[in-house]
């Protein structure tokens, strides 16, 4: 939406030049926001590729901000930043249409890839029905943006030279499109940053790490901000006319996008952020714990001490603590060993009633694998990676291994049943399912049902073939499944 604007009624000598203020800080931003993107895209490959649309659109968004900024750069090198330089209409004028219209796609496109990672937190219907609501409004903005970029004059080329026949948008109808459109902006930017601010109060985490997810979460706010001043810019109270306003015009609307940008990148660093605070000192690692032990009711569990050694309480928030397990996971140990049958049975019902434990404390694992389990000295299976696991309703903050992952949503216990029928498949097997096959390939056919051929495996297969079809309501009734297999249906 960058225009040159009036002529200057007073102001700056001719020939200040201006380029710097708005290229020099939005260049900075737009490299660390290449480098946010490029981080986060690489966390959604590894181990496991898992990108979604809500990463394609932000990769979208952000080539749009750069191919903005590359037109930013060209217009300045035409003499948009001289005070009182007249550059050739027929030069300026398409590079200005151009950059308006690339910033509406990408202002709107940085949204909509925001509410699109938003809908992965939550799945309840309130949740979901505020995002679609955001996404679309972005999308019906892009429309309107773009159309009226492109016919305020017809032909197009009256916004730049005198056209006796042109037909225009009158000005004060223009201005009104302008407030309308800054106000929904700024709507649709609060929304985005103020959502998750509803969940994250109610995380049973430190303070620390509810202020670090929040930070990470809310930074959408900057954008908000940005958005008024550049409200107040067409309202006339910065200022007007001259190379001066059109700098600090370029400053905002570049800004707007590059902090867009950011916002929507830092959330799914939050692991990588908090390991790196943490090896510098600046969080400290809740590693203490007391001995107070959990409800009485894991009396009732075959492996009842085992879970029970698990739990700790530190100070109020209930927690797990992860002792040194010395022979690695269970998966490395699956591969490299000739284990019994009564072996991988017991190791299938202790993940089973783990899975209940954290279920009933509230907790949904989400990345749930042989790779995830670990042995002890006695060769317990111990559940670890708690790392993005969710309290509470809290936001799954993990990358699920695609051989493992629910056809749905992430953030239910349905889905941690179903990557416990994909550990007892490993267990079993001694290999995850449709291993050797593609990310792309696995997620195809988990979304059409078809899951591998479990029939060779008797009564254990059946267990599998139900956790992944959801026919279990929750972890008991697979323990008590587990506990009816015969020993013989595990194979050695």
């Amino acid at each position: 939406m960058a225009s040159q604007g009036p002529p200057p009624t007073q102001g700056d000598p001719a020939g200040v030049r201006f380029e710097a203020y708005p290229l020099a800080p939005v260049g900075t931003f737009l490299g660390i926001a290449c480098i946010t993107t490029g981080l986060r895209i690489y966390w959604r490959i590894r181990p496991t590729w898992r990108i979604g649309a809500d990463d394609y659109t932000l990769v979208f968004a952000l080539v749009l901000t750069i191919v903005w900024y590359g037109i930013d750069v060209a217009m300045y090198h035409y003499g948009r930043g001289i005070e009182g330089f007249m550059p050739d209409p027929w030069t300026m004028g398409p590079l200005i249409v151009a950059d308006g219209v690339l910033w509406v796609w990408g202002l709107n496109v940085i949204r909509i890839s925001a509410a699109l990672l938003l809908l992965r937190l939550k799945d309840s219907l309130p949740w979901k029905l505020a995002l679609w609501t955001v996404i679309t409004v972005q999308a019906c903005m892009l429309v309107v943006g773009t159309t009226m970029h492109l016919v305020m004059c017809q032909p197009i080329s009256a916004r730049w030279a005198p056209t006796p026949t042109a037909k225009c948008i009158p000005v004060p109808n223009f201005m009104i499109y302008g407030y309308v459109y800054s106000g929904l902006t700024i709507a649709s930017d609060f929304t985005i940053s103020i959502l998750p601010i509803t969940f994250i109060r109610t995380l049973r985490r430190p303070f620390y790490e509810k202020f670090l997810i929040g930070c990470l979460m809310t930074a959408g706010m900057g954008a908000t901000g940005i958005a008024i001043a550049r409200l107040l810019l067409i309202m006339g109270y910065l200022g007007k006319g001259g190379a001066r306003i059109n700098a600090l015009q370029d400053f905002l609307w570049g800004m707007e996008l590059t902090i867009g940008v950011l916002a929507t990148s830092l959330p799914t660093l939050k692991a990588p952020v908090h390991g790196l605070l943490q090896s510098w000192g600046v969080l400290r690692s809740t590693s203490s714990s007391s001995d107070m032990s959990p409800d009485s009711f894991l009396d009732d569990l075959t492996n009842g001490p085992h879970v029970e050694n698990q739990m700790r309480q530190w100070d109020s928030l209930s927690g797990i603590r992860l002792e040194y397990a010395p022979n690695h996971n269970l998966r490395l140990r699956l591969g490299e060993n000739a284990v019994s049958f009564e072996q991988r049975l017991r190791w299938a019902i202790q993940v089973a009633e783990t899975i209940k434990f954290i279920h009933d404390a509230g907790v949904i694992h989400g990345d749930l694998t042989c790779a995830n389990i670990f042995l002890d000295a006695n060769l317990n299976a111990r559940v670890a990676d708690f790392a993005g696991s969710s309290i509470d309703g809290s936001p799954l903050l993990i990358v699920v291994t695609e051989s493992h992952e629910f056809p749905g949503p992430l953030l239910s216990t349905r889905a941690d049943l179903f990557a416990l029928g994909s550990v007892l498949y490993e267990i079993t097997t001694g290999q995850p399912p449709y291993q050797g096959l593609k990310d792309t390939e696995i997620r195809a056919r988990y979304l059409e049902h078809d899951f591998p051929d479990t029939t060779s495996l008797r009564a254990i297969g059946s267990v599998i073939e139900k956790c992944w079809h959801g026919k279990y309501p929750e972890a008991r009734a697979v323990i008590e499944a587990l506990k009816g297999t015969p020993p013989n249906s595990i194979q050695s």
